[in-house]
């Protein structure tokens, strides 16, 4: 899984079945500038609107949402995984609720065809 960085023309991020999310730079592209193991195969990466935060979809450890800023890099901040009790597999960003801080997320496993939302406050 590849996406690029929405505003940042020269980072990439990649997840792969080794549960690493790493963070590329197309300028040095011999090693990764940051990564970060989410403990299962990364199946799904998607930025948020503010290209601050990464939902990923971690296939046998969950979702995850993660922070992002170039002097940081990545950084876990929320875990959801119940009711969820099969492979993590889609993800993404739904909307945010009125007048509040809280950003919905839907979710949806594998084999138990469960879709889940969820709410993580930024």
């Amino acid at each position: 899984m590849i996406v690029e960085h929405p505003t940042v023309p020269y980072l990439f991020l990649s997840g792969s079945y080794d549960e690493s999310v790493r963070v590329w730079d197309t300028r040095a592209l011999g090693r990764p500038v940051h990564s970060l193991s989410v403990g299962g195969g990364v199946w799904r990466l998607k930025w948020s609107a503010c290209c601050q935060r990464l939902l990923c979809a971690a296939m046998y450890n969950g979702f995850k949402v993660l922070a992002f800023s170039s002097a940081t890099g990545l950084q876990l901040l929320e875990e959801f995984n119940s009711p969820h009790s099969s492979i993590a597999y889609g993800a993404d960003w739904v909307g945010s609720f009125s007048e509040s801080d809280r950003q919905l997320v839907a979710t949806c496993s594998f084999y138990d065809h469960l879709l889940c939302l969820w709410s993580h406050s930024f």
